[in-house]
């Protein structure tokens, strides 16, 4: 009875954490409005093509864009959901700006 307990215990915690078994956020990423991105590791690609060192966490990433790139000014940061999906967040003085959401490029089941 109680080894029935911990197991039940135990899935209803991995449960409630489903960015745990979210893949890395490495990858191709594409927006709705046709942008893309590539993260490996400390490296990203952004929508203007640069490829920059950024801090990378494995469910996560974030980077200041270069001087004369649309977004300057901003901090970006992605936030792996699942799988197959990031969002995407602008922060500028502490302030969350657009907030969009992102899919894995040419995702293939």
């Amino acid at each position: 009875m109680k080894r029935a307990a911990a197991i039940l215990t135990l899935f209803a915690g991995l449960a409630a954490a489903p960015s745990a078994w979210a893949d890395a956020i490495d990858g191709d990423w594409c927006s709705s409005k046709g942008q893309s991105i590539a993260i490996a590791g400390a490296k990203i690609r952004i929508p203007s093509g640069q490829v920059i060192d950024g801090r990378y966490g494995r469910h996560d990433f974030a980077y200041q864009p270069p001087q004369g790139d649309p977004d300057e000014g901003y901090v970006i940061y992605l936030e792996l959901l699942d799988e197959e999906t990031i969002m995407w967040r602008r922060i500028k003085d502490g302030e969350v700006g657009d907030i969009d959401i992102w899919h894995r490029c040419n995702v293939t089941s």
